[in-house]
C-alpha cells in the first residue's frame, strides 16, 4: 500500500519549473483554448469531448504523480486549480452568455 505525503507548507516548497506535475498542468491549460473553438466555433463537439476526458485523465495522473513521487512545487500549488476549471464548470455555466457552451447541438 502507497503511504500518502501531505503536501509540504509553501514556505518549504522548491522553485521547481519543469516538474512532470508541472508541464502536464501546463499542456491542460494550453489545451483550454482549442477545446472552446472546438466546442463553440467549430462545433467538433466529439474532439472537445475527447479532449476534456483526456485533460480530466492527465490531471488525476498529475495529482497521483505529485503525492507518489512528492513532486510539489510552488508553481504546481498555483497552475494546478486552473485547467479543470477553465476546461470544466466555467465554459458551461449558465450565469452569463459569454461563458455559455454548446451541448448536444444547443446553446446551454
Amino acid at each position: 500500500m502507497v503511504e500518502r505525503l501531505a503536501a509540504p507548507a509553501p514556505a518549504v516548497l522548491p522553485s521547481k519549473v519543469w516538474t512532470v506535475p508541472n508541464v502536464l498542468s501546463m499542456l491542460r491549460l494550453a489545451g483550454v483554448p482549442l477545446f472552446l473553438y472546438w466546442a463553440l466555433v467549430a462545433e467538433h463537439d466529439g474532439r472537445a469531448i475527447l479532449l476534456l476526458m483526456a485533460a480530466g485523465a492527465s490531471d488525476y495522473v498529475d495529482g497521483w504523480y505529485a503525492r507518489r513521487y512528492a513532486a510539489y512545487s510552488r508553481l504546481g500549488q498555483l497552475l494546478d486549480p486552473w485547467p479543470p476549471g477553465c476546461t470544466s464548470s466555467r465554459p458551461c455555466s449558465r450565469s452569463s452568455p459569454a461563458t455559455a457552451c454548446r451541448c448536444g447541438g444547443r446553446w446551454c
